[in-house]
């Protein structure tokens, strides 16, 4: 028996009907369907089981759960946890963007808590929210030198990373947060729920640093059985995983010496991401220290990568003067390489990368064209192009397509993508790089654990399977037809 079959027979006997009547009116022999029914044999294509559902007048909903647990006997669970929490996670990242660009404030007023104690238990999710946003608020006004807060939780906490970002946007506040990742390989998708409250917080303008150690997510394993903690110079509040029982203790030395425990256990970590503020960035520009051990094999945005179709011609046309304009353009000369009209001559590091994708929405390459933006760049470093320089952008797209020098791939516009963030991942498993661009610069970081990137590699292949990706020749031919609707516009 199988869970594909149990819901099979449940759904067949909740519509009244027999499994003889199903195969029929399928014109199937009936000992098949009954091998079906009793998880003795599994139908051999989506198509089947999609005929199944219609004889059997399911729901889109009902439909949809049959053929995910189809998925799920065929593929193995592991693969559709994968494409499922990946999914959610864009998702999720697509609904948080805006908070990133707007800064909404989710505390409206400054909040006053009765702190004549020394210690006091908390025993309700509001009184302890209320707490820590006390101790944020108070951290922000304290003019004491050095301020810094550490965290360590088993998971993360959506309310917390939001009023961290909101209430330490542009302070002097630092802060530096252990986090437990799930352990198991089998598991690890659920890591992606952990990665979407980080990137919370990474995007807005706060010093966050993340370090973190495998465990089980789910359960204490060895820690204490309240075993998530916030420690501020005077404040120590310890609280469980369901955020109902927590104790505070307000007590300078015990603070301190929690935060000697903190870096004993810090020892143990990794660093989860390294970010590279847009100083440190064209620095590096200015002193041509252009690293290329981060090659990124494959993209996944809203829009599309015009970034290399867009050259050192337009860049000279279009960017306003700034630091750094110079040293810029001929990065990207030595990066992206030459354009000379439509003639393009590839650079010695893109000739190196193994078959890079370029994946986008049509939404997004629609968006691109109608207002000459693009979220690669920051949004006050260039004047938007012109409708001809658009146009040459995208017959510079389909080139670097027929040249092979990019693998562009259309994303169905029905999957949900972040319109604002950047999701690159690199070559040789070296992680992913989310990149948010905002007026004057990029906020980016990199995230070295391996399952994250293996995450999304599950995720893309299901797309392919499912049909939501268009291959290179498919996509250049949407290019094309989109550049002659928009040439007869001039």
């Amino acid at each position: 028996m199988s869970v594909f079959s149990d819901y099979l027979e449940l759904y067949i006997n909740t519509r009244k009907t027999t499994v003889a009547k199903l195969a029929s009116s399928m014109d199937m022999d009936r000992s098949i369907m009954y091998r079906y029914v009793k998880g003795q044999r599994v139908p051999e294509s989506e198509d089947i089981v999609k005929n199944i559902a219609v004889n059997l007048c399911l729901s889109a909903k009902e439909t949809e759960k049959l053929m995910e647990l189809y998925d799920r006997q065929i593929y193995g669970d592991e693969r559709i946890e994968n494409y499922i929490y990946s999914g959610r996670f864009l998702s999720g990242l697509k609904a948080r963007e805006k908070e990133f660009v707007e800064k909404t404030n989710i505390w409206h007023a400054t909040v006053t808590c009765n702190t004549d104690f020394t210690s006091v238990w908390i025993d309700s999710r509001e009184d302890l929210m209320l707490m820590i946003r006390y101790m944020f608020e108070t951290m922000v006004k304290s003019d004491e030198y050095g301020k810094k807060i550490y965290m360590i939780t088993n998971n993360t906490n959506y309310t917390i990373h939001r009023g961290m970002g909101f209430c330490f946007d542009n302070s002097d506040v630092t802060i530096e947060h252990i986090i437990c990742l799930e352990k198991s390989e089998e598991r690890r998708y659920r890591n992606l729920d952990i990665l979407l409250d980080v990137i919370t917080t990474r995007f807005a303008n706060v010093d966050y640093s993340v370090f973190c150690y495998y465990g089980n997510i789910s359960s204490n394993d060895d820690t204490d059985w309240l075993p998530n903690v916030i420690i501020t110079d005077e404040y120590v509040v310890q609280f469980d995983n369901d955020m109902q029982n927590a104790t505070c203790v307000r007590n300078r030395e015990f603070a301190k010496k929690a935060r000697e425990k903190y870096r004993r256990i810090s020892k143990n970590t990794f660093n989860l991401s390294q970010g590279m503020p847009f100083e440190e960035y064209t620095r590096n520009l200015e002193n041509k220290e252009y690293n290329y051990d981060f090659r990124i094999g494959s993209n996944l945005m809203f829009e599309p990568g015009v970034i290399y179709a867009v050259g050192a011609d337009l860049l000279e046309t279009n960017m306003v003067d700034m630091p750094q304009k110079k040293e810029y353009i001929e990065y990207r000369k030595e990066i992206g390489g030459i354009w000379n009209g439509l003639e393009y001559t590839p650079s010695e590091y893109l000739l190196g990368k193994k078959d890079p994708k370029m994946r986008f929405q049509y939404d997004g390459l629609i968006r691109f064209m109608e207002t000459g933006c693009s979220s690669e760049f920051p949004n006050k470093a260039y004047i938007p192009f012109e409708m001809k320089e658009r146009i040459t952008v995208l017959k510079r797209m389909i080139e670097l397509s027929k040249m092979k020098i990019f693998d562009f791939q259309l994303i169905d516009n029905s999957v949900e993508l972040p319109e604002k963030v950047l999701i690159y991942s690199l070559d040789n498993s070296g992680g992913l790089i989310f990149a948010l661009v905002n007026d004057f610069g990029t906020n980016f970081f990199r995230v070295g654990e391996v399952g994250f990137q293996n995450s999304f590699r599950m995720y893309i292949e299901e797309l392919e399977r499912k049909g939501l990706v268009k291959d290179n020749e498919e996509t250049r031919k949407v290019m094309e037809r989109v550049c002659r609707e928009y040439e007869k516009k001039l």
